[in-house]
């Protein structure tokens, strides 16, 4: 319930924790498209790389199969080559895994301190219920004690006596 204040089941509502969140997310998200536009950037330096590597690699190919001998250094520098292209390529899926658990992360934990926030309020409600029961019975009770006393001093009243006691 909503009072006049703005205040719900009489807590106060936080925007600055609300703003707070917020500029946490809009953080994560640019690091996540900063992180997406650098890998996005390393895929067309490979894929142009790759190019002209095949190129050359065609190249030497031809030159080889003209001199009839096999060039070594040449098969050994396609293998590093190789290499270094399934790394390169490897490199571009774990970086974009790497942002995406960097932001789960940050989702968890961000989740884990509003579920602590809210278990603190839970406390403090059930702590004010609590009291307000105890409240409660008090009031009962002395509304009890007043209502005796009433009767009591209209007994007095009526019989010009402290303490009468009935049947005497």
């Amino acid at each position: 319930m909503t009072d006049t204040n703005g205040n719900i089941n009489g807590h106060t509502a936080s925007l600055s924790d609300v703003f707070g969140r917020v500029g946490k997310l809009e953080t994560s998200v640019t690091e996540l498209e900063t992180g997406m536009v650098a890998l996005q950037n390393d895929m067309h330096r490979i894929e142009s790389g790759q190019g002209q590597i095949i190129n050359e690699l065609s190249k030497l190919s031809e030159k080889q199969g003209n001199s009839g001998r096999t060039n070594w250094s040449v098969v050994i520098g396609a293998g590093g080559l190789a290499i270094a292209i399934i790394t390169a390529i490897g490199s571009g899926f774990i970086l974009p895994l790497k942002l995406a658990d960097t932001y789960h992360e940050r989702q968890l934990e961000l989740l884990e301190s509003t579920a602590r926030q809210n278990r603190e309020r839970l406390v403090s409600i059930e702590q004010s219920a609590h009291t307000v029961q105890m409240l409660q019975a008090l009031e009962r009770g002395q509304a009890d004690r007043i209502s005796r006393m009433e009767e009591r001093e209209k007994l007095y009243r009526e019989t010009g006596m402290i303490g009468a006691k009935r049947g005497h």
